[in-house]
């Protein structure tokens, strides 16, 4: 366990050192490339961005892994549950787009059709069900990995660390520096907000 741990803290820790260097640079080009207030997807942000998404996974993994002290077995059994329920909701979340821009279309025209608008809510109705179904058979299969006290750690710890990146990510955007990985991804008490 102390091998794996280490082994991924190596891999963070490399990868971090290689990016760190013209991130003020990329951060101006990503925003005259979005614009400042576009919502942040892997699927449809740069490459290079597409890279930054796999390096925050890879931090996820390793804080995951600290937090919760998870031996191999579990991690085995945690990350390819938590990659196959990702992988979904971004194709629902890509739908979800399609959907809205759609809609959209369908609402700039001159005399909108009701059954095709009524059609694509109820296409958009369906997705958002859709979702709610996934989250509700992940967290199910998490019930299967951790008892109910780890359940809950990881719930807050995902909420935390997802909240810390996107105001990370906000920062950049701005042009302002990013906070110190260390402050920001320390051991916390995850019962406070």
């Amino acid at each position: 366990m102390k091998r794996f741990v280490f082994i991924l803290i190596i891999l963070v820790a490399t990868m971090m050192l290689f990016t760190s260097n013209g991130r003020t640079q990329l951060a101006s080009e990503e925003r005259r490339r979005l614009g400042r207030d576009d919502k942040v997807c892997r699927k449809e942000l740069p490459e290079m961005t597409k890279r930054h998404w796999e390096k925050i996974e890879m931090i996820w993994m390793w804080k995951l892994t600290k937090e919760l002290n998870l031996d191999e077995a579990r991690a085995a059994k945690l990350f390819p549950l938590l990659n196959q329920y990702e992988r979904k909701k971004w194709e629902l979340e890509k739908t979800q787009k399609r959907l809205l821009r759609e809609l959209r279309g369908l609402l700039k025209k001159d005399k909108p059709d009701e059954k095709e608008i009524s059609k694509v809510i109820e296409k958009i109705e369906d997705n958002f069900k859709n979702q709610g179904k996934i989250k509700q058979e992940e967290l199910e299969r998490l019930k299967e990995i951790f008892s109910a006290q780890e359940l809950g750690q990881y719930i807050l710890i995902k909420h935390q660390f997802f909240k810390d990146i996107q105001e990370i990510i906000r920062n950049i955007r701005k042009g302002r520096s990013e906070y110190p990985l260390k402050k920001r991804f320390e051991k916390r008490n995850w019962n406070e907000d």
